[in-house]
């Protein structure tokens, strides 16, 4: 990537304080607004990602440079937990100049940044942060009146019990799950039920009909 001063030459007529048939005075580096090191950008499909409570996540970055790739740079791919600092290993960008990160197995929330260094043609620059967070499984299985529901990545959490009448979704009963697996009775035959799960501080909630 490579950045040129603008030469100017004598001109016919007189421009500014350029005088008729005269050369324009050499610009210094800082005057001209052309000259300078690019400012690196780092996009990625989203900033806030989702994850099944106990998987893993694949993230993919693009690094640029005044809308060029940057191609088998040298980058830090920094990963933090919510109230620790930030830990960065050296990497480099693909030929296509992308970097990817797979996340450990979470449990919790997870910060991600690029941060791409200062050399000779860019500017230090660290991107945004992600923040992959888990969300909690629900799984629903119903058997005349009575409904299971087994939750993945909360315990005791609160569980809000729907029935739908009418296009609308009225509440039923509010429960605390017992343990991995929290049985409901007294479900009406035919009736649609639907049952939320909270977010928490650390964990996203979720919501499942049967």
């Amino acid at each position: 990537m490579k950045h040129s001063l603008r030469r100017y030459t004598a001109g016919a007529l007189a421009v500014g304080a350029f005088t008729l048939g005269t050369s324009a005075p050499a610009l210094a580096a800082d005057d001209d607004p052309d000259f300078g090191k690019a400012v690196p950008t780092v996009t990625t499909a989203t900033f806030n990602k989702l994850v099944a409570y106990g998987s893993s996540a694949t993230l993919s970055f693009s690094v640029k440079a005044d809308n060029v790739r940057l191609a088998r740079r040298s980058v830090q791919l920094c990963t933090a937990a919510l109230t620790e600092d930030f830990a960065c290993v050296d990497t480099k960008t693909s030929a296509s100049g992308t970097v990817s990160v797979k996340t450990p197995k979470l449990a919790a929330p997870l910060l991600v940044q690029v941060v791409v260094p200062e050399d000779d043609e860019v500017e230090a620059f660290t991107s945004d942060t992600v923040v992959v967070r888990p969300q909690v499984g629900i799984k629903l299985a119903r058997k005349n009146d009575t409904l299971n529901v087994t939750l993945t990545g909360l315990d005791s959490q609160v569980l809000v019990l729907k029935r739908q009448e009418k296009g609308k979704w009225l509440l039923a009963a509010v429960t605390r799950a017992t343990g991995a697996t929290t049985t409901l009775s007294g479900l009406a035959k035919g009736q649609k039920y639907q049952v939320t799960v909270s977010d928490t501080a650390t964990i996203k909630g979720a919501v499942k009909s049967a």
